[in-house]
């Protein structure tokens, strides 16, 4: 059972958020308080999981009352509850709140995130990723084009014709669509030169995971960039993978196992965004023991940078079978990759692509494929087929480099 406390200056308020959750009575257990000197003193006494408060109220507003918390309980997840916000308020709540909502929030979505962030804390018990990302400033938002795309998506009856216009927004986004599509990576047999009939080739699905991953890797701003990071061949990585992990997962698969392939390595950059000196420790640490960076993390941090992205791509809404995917990328037993097969293509085509190409400062040891993953999943006839494919993609993204 989990606990969220309900935070406002006006009691009707709070019965009326009490009333919209009784739905999840099963799943959680709903405390509340007037205002935010009382919140504090129910914290005191009380284990809570995700706080959700109101922006504006007297004395303490919702900003400070969750800057408290932040110092206080960062394993916590602070959301704020709010309608029309002054610039400054918005700019504040913004700093210490992972998720902002809308006031008044509608049941239903104030139902599902809640039902979100349960799952999330199924998939994700490593305290220290809780509290890491929790202790956080600030978290990365979805990017407006993938907001917009994903409402666009949710009409069945969209077209591509529709779906073109979103992505045009961004012309820097349409040149990278149009550039993954006429790579190896998808496999066009002519050169593509319209990006209606690239949407078509790519498939809108995959679509939705290479807007994110772009809109990541170019959206986060580095005040500096931390030793071992390199977003370039972060970007020529991920893509290989993605056209490798697409091409050896059963078809019920593939679309998952493209976009989690694409945002594999999320959490390394959160990580060297938000904590530049614990990348840069990792990095150095991976030059001098030549192991793999996974266990490293582990090792240094208590956690992995595979955990991380799990979790903010968790606090974004992703399926559950894409967050598994990115979350067992480098680390599955046997076990998770006969069950999970977007994770068993993603995993394997990490490490073939990795065995492939050159290191970087600081990336670490190749993950390597263990002889006991290979006698259980009977991977060993097909290892030759896999690393054809990704020979051929490899060399024919590299010659138009």
């Amino acid at each position: 059972m989990k606990t969220v406390l309900l935070v406002d200056d006006e009691e009707r308020v709070i019965q009326g958020l009490k009333r919209q959750l009784r739905p999840l009575r099963k799943e959680w257990t709903t405390v509340t308080a007037v205002g935010g000197k009382a919140a504090l003193e129910v914290l005191e006494h009380t284990k809570v999981d995700v706080i959700i408060s109101d922006m504006r109220m007297p004395g303490m507003d919702g900003a400070e009352l969750l800057a408290r918390c932040q110092q206080l309980y960062p394993s916590m997840i602070r959301m704020v509850l709010s309608g029309q916000m002054e610039e400054d308020a918005a700019l504040r709540s913004i700093a210490v709140a992972h998720q902002t909502l809308t006031k008044p929030c509608e049941a239903e979505k104030l139902r599902h995130v809640l039902g979100r962030t349960a799952e999330l804390s199924d998939v994700l018990q490593n305290e220290a990723v809780r509290s890491t990302i929790g202790s956080m400033d600030s978290l990365p938002i979805l990017p407006d084009t993938y907001e917009v795309l994903t409402r666009a998506l949710d009409d069945d009856s969209i077209s591509t014709h529709a779906i073109v216009p979103i992505v045009e927004r961004d012309p820097m986004l349409t040149a990278k669509v149009l550039q993954v599509v006429n790579s190896a990576v998808v496999g066009a047999r002519n050169r593509v030169t319209e990006l209606g009939h690239a949407v078509t080739m790519i498939g809108i699905e995959n679509l939705r995971g290479l807007v994110l991953h772009y809109a990541i890797v170019q959206g986060m701003k580095f005040e500096r960039i931390p030793y071992g990071l390199n977003l370039e061949a972060f970007q020529r990585m991920a893509t290989w993978v993605s056209g490798v992990a697409r091409r050896i997962a059963p078809e019920e698969a593939r679309d998952t196992a493209f976009a989690a392939a694409l945002l594999k390595d999320t959490g390394r950059i959160l990580l060297a965004l938000r904590r530049p000196d614990d990348y840069e420790k990792v990095s150095r640490a991976c030059e001098q023991q030549q192991l793999p960076r996974h266990r490293l993390e582990l090792q240094e941090l208590g956690f992995t940078s595979a955990q991380m992205g799990a979790y903010l791509l968790g606090m974004w809404g992703l399926p559950h079978e894409l967050i598994t995917a990115v979350y067992h990328h480098r680390d599955a037993t046997p076990e998770i990759l006969a069950e999970e097969p977007a994770t068993r293509a993603v995993h394997a085509a990490t490490s073939i692509v990795e065995s492939m190409t050159p290191p970087w400062p600081g990336r670490g040891k190749p993950l390597e494929l263990d002889a006991d993953t290979l006698r259980k999943l009977s991977w060993s006839a097909q290892i030759e087929e896999w690393e054809s494919i990704a020979r051929s993609i490899l060399e024919e993204d590299s010659a138009h480099v």
